[in-house]
């Protein structure tokens, strides 16, 4: 058997030159065999190209399908459960107060003054033009909707950007023309100082709308 050196190869492991290989010896079986398959087989057929398991790429395939699966199905009970979470039964006016906020440091409360540090609100007026006057303001912030308003009660939601989570806002016209601001999340534990963000805005508002009065009550020292 006579096989004549392919042209062109002239480097890597097919570098030596096949001679005739009628009766070699055994040890050089396999650098021939080896040299037949990976350099005669391009030469004969072509550009090599780099073969591809298809049991490997049907495991890729599966594999990113399951991770793209898992994520929405994650973000799916994310949505889910933000947009689906009930109002808490805290919600309202009890006994001419609005409800403590809980343990978690995910609510401010004006108040009570928490959390420690948080000022409170007075109107500059009585009457029905004043309170009127704050439910507008409310209206028009951004992603805030008016739920409910009853006498010197007002609740208000707020949908927030990505995940559509809710947050309750509630106003409460107490003596002295205090208006009392509850701010809270319905899921989590930490607000990211969302909530404290959203009473300062409501703040800032009112006072542009020419509503509040100075820190201290009316007609105090």
């Amino acid at each position: 058997m006579i096989i004549d050196r392919p042209q062109g190869l002239v480097s890597g492991r097919c570098a030596a030159p096949l001679e005739s290989v009628t009766g070699y010896d055994p040890p050089l079986r396999r650098p021939v065999t080896h040299c037949v398959r990976n350099c005669l087989r391009p030469t004969l057929s072509g550009p090599r190209s780099i073969p591809v398991s298809s049991r490997l790429a049907r495991y890729e395939i599966s594999r990113r399908l399951l991770s793209k699966a898992v994520a929405g199905i994650t973000l799916c009970a994310v949505l889910g459960a933000g947009c689906g979470a009930p109002p808490p039964p805290t919600l309202g006016v009890d006994d001419g107060e609005l409800a403590p906020c809980p343990a978690s440091p995910n609510c401010v409360h004006t108040g009570h003054r928490h959390p420690d540090g948080t000022q409170p609100l007075y109107l500059g007026a009585e009457g029905e033009s004043s309170w009127a006057g704050v439910r507008t303001v409310v209206e028009a912030m951004p992603r805030l909707t008016v739920v409910s308003v009853s006498g010197r009660y007002l609740h208000a939601e707020e949908r927030s950007r990505l995940f559509r989570f809710i947050d309750d806002m509630e106003l409460l016209l107490a003596e002295d023309r205090e208006l009392v601001v509850r701010s809270a999340s319905r899921l989590g534990r930490g607000d990211l100082g969302v909530n404290g963000r959203r009473v300062e805005r409501l703040r800032a508002a009112l006072a542009e709308a020419g509503l509040l009065a100075p820190s201290s009550p009316p007609g105090g020292g």
